[in-house]
């Protein structure tokens, strides 16, 4: 100990004989711990005392205030929520739309595969009422629930207030539904088929009535619908929120990715 004493007194001297810059030892210009000018010990140059080599500590690379690059390529609906009323026409449609660019000008949809998946968070009192279709910008249109007929037994979506008439509803609790290319569900009716239930349709992954063929060549950039047809009376419903998900590597920049 007394030796590492030594040692640093005689350090100091012969820094104030040099003109040291700063009394620290580690000032503008000099190299700390990590070989680096930041003032830290990270190996980084951004002076935040991580690893992130970025300056908002947040580790993507970046220098803005997101926590990653998984928003590229997520579109949400965020304006209020669609009440779907029962209404004396069946055959009455309810939308909500989202308008998307930063694709690139031109853009299409290569592959389905490029398509991740499409999610509504709903409820509603009968989902034999209802055929639930994505349209996109061309005016393609995938049909995620294919309205079968009026027969069959009670199923919900979410947690609806079933005894209801109310125009506009009274909102129940929402769950949450995926379409993906890749789910193994088969579409919701004809699961709800194949395993007979009085209740609930679970969460999860299904297939789309139509697939998703209907979208490839589809294009990319503007307004993208989600319609909800109520084809049966009585029962009503809320969509809550919905999103999009897309292969990231179909936008050419994420700081281009706006959604409206």
């Amino acid at each position: 100990m007394k030796n590492l004493l030594s040692m640093s007194l005689a350090a100091l001297v012969a820094c104030a004989f040099l003109a040291c810059e700063d009394a620290d030892l580690n000032g503008s210009g000099s190299d700390d711990d990590d070989g680096s000018s930041d003032g830290d010990s990270d190996a980084d140059s951004d002076g935040d005392a991580d690893a992130d080599a970025d300056a908002d500590a947040d580790s993507d690379g970046d220098a803005d205030t997101d926590t990653s690059d998984e928003e590229c390529g997520e579109a949400g609906y965020t304006g209020d929520p669609l009440a779907i009323p029962d209404g004396d026409v069946e055959g009455l449609s309810y939308e909500t739309t989202m308008t998307i660019s930063g694709f690139g000008d031109g853009a299409t949809l290569p592959s389905v595969d490029k398509f991740i998946a499409v999610c509504v968070n709903m409820e509603h009192s009968w989902i034999r009422d209802l055929q639930i279709e994505l349209e996109v910008p061309s005016g393609q249109i995938v049909v995620l629930n294919q309205f079968l007929g009026q027969s069959g037994s009670e199923v919900f979506l979410g947690i609806p207030n079933e005894d209801d008439e109310e125009d506009p509803p009274i909102p129940g609790v929402g769950y949450t539904y995926c379409w993906t290319p890749d789910a193994v569900n088969p579409p919701m009716l004809n699961w709800a088929n194949q395993h007979p239930l009085q209740g609930t349709m679970p969460e999860g992954d299904y297939q789309a009535s139509s697939g998703f063929g209907p979208m490839l060549g589809c294009d990319l950039n503007g307004t993208w619908t989600l319609r909800c047809t109520d084809d049966w009376a009585i029962d009503n419903g809320y969509i809550f929120w919905w999103t999009l998900e897309f292969d990231p590597s179909l936008i050419p920049n994420c700081d281009d990715w706006v959604i409206e």
